[in-house]
């Protein structure tokens, strides 16, 4: 259900390109992405939603979650290659500082049942707790661009 709920987010942030509403955050972007998405959960999203699970389990998992909450990148791309997460970097900025950057590893994308394309995503663990907005950029090696998005996360 919970892919199912990232997806439609990720339609719904193609075709408005101005404002999603993530789980713990606002995310603005300044066009339409050329096939690139992200979704964010924050900390305390990802904290609620450990509490299905019995105190033993919370108690274990809570200590791996990252406290700047966890960026995922969702790639449509037409061909295997170009969709391969190891074309792909991704740098967190927080008032004008790299705060994190990690480069995707190679991966066998998915093929879509529904269109030609392929599908990869790319999670972005962010290992420090930020207190303000933060910049999200995607950089795609294979199409020589740069892709901004701007995370508010929520109080």
């Amino acid at each position: 259900m919970k892919s199912f709920a990232l997806l439609f987010l990720f339609i719904i942030s193609c075709a408005s390109n101005n404002l999603m509403v993530a789980n713990g955050a606002n995310i603005e972007s300044e066009k339409w992405n050329d096939g690139i998405g992200i979704f964010y959960d924050s900390y305390k999203y990802q904290l609620n939603e450990l509490k299905l699970w019995d105190k033993e389990i919370v108690s274990q998992k809570s200590k791996t979650l990252p406290p700047g909450g966890t960026v995922t990148v969702h790639i449509i791309r037409q061909t295997i290659e170009s969709a391969n997460t190891r074309n792909f970097t991704v740098i967190v900025m927080e008032e004008g500082k790299e705060v994190f950057r990690k480069v995707g590893k190679d991966n066998f994308p998915k093929a879509s049942s529904a269109t030609a394309n392929w599908i990869s995503y790319l999670p972005v663990p962010i290992p420090k707790k930020l207190n303000h907005s933060f910049d999200v950029y995607i950089v795609d090696d294979i199409r020589l661009k740069k892709y901004h998005y701007k995370i508010t996360p929520e109080e």
